[in-house]
């Protein structure tokens, strides 16, 4: 159980792996779980793009990210797209990716989702906030 470790001492997290296909997202995934079975809102974002599932430069299959009804999440309007989950869009940011515009939503319908977020730390923070202040616990 990793929540137990985090939820009553951090509100963000980040996980980081030293590598390509090193396991971030599926210990993003037993998280996300976890958070399911606790009744804990959470809030997703990525300094890049996650929840493909096969990874562009390498073609190899990668693990979806599956969100919950009531998940916050980042993700560009061009990944939205691509999301099999019904999804209410709350924010357009002013914040603009290679994949195109950082916007926020929030799961209706549970679904397999896509994240991406920006790559600058301060950007990262501000969204984080953005969505703790929505309602996510943890982001």
């Amino acid at each position: 159980m990793l929540l137990q470790y985090i939820k009553d001492e951090y509100k963000t997290i980040s996980i980081v792996g030293m590598a390509k296909n090193s396991g971030k997202t599926v210990a993003l995934n037993q998280l996300i779980a976890e958070a399911i079975d606790e009744n804990i809102v959470i809030g997703l974002i990525s300094t890049g793009r996650d929840g493909e599932s096969e990874d562009i430069a390498t073609e190899t299959e990668k693990p979806k990210i599956f969100a919950e009804e009531g998940t916050y999440f980042a993700t560009t309007t061009e990944l939205l797209s691509l999301s099999d989950a019904t999804v209410e869009i709350i924010e357009i940011t002013d914040y603009r990716t290679p994949l195109g515009e950082i916007l926020i939503g929030r799961v209706k319908d549970s679904g397999y989702i896509q994240i991406a977020g920006p790559q600058s730390l301060t950007q990262i923070k501000e969204l984080s906030q953005k969505i703790l202040n929505l309602g996510a616990q943890i982001v």
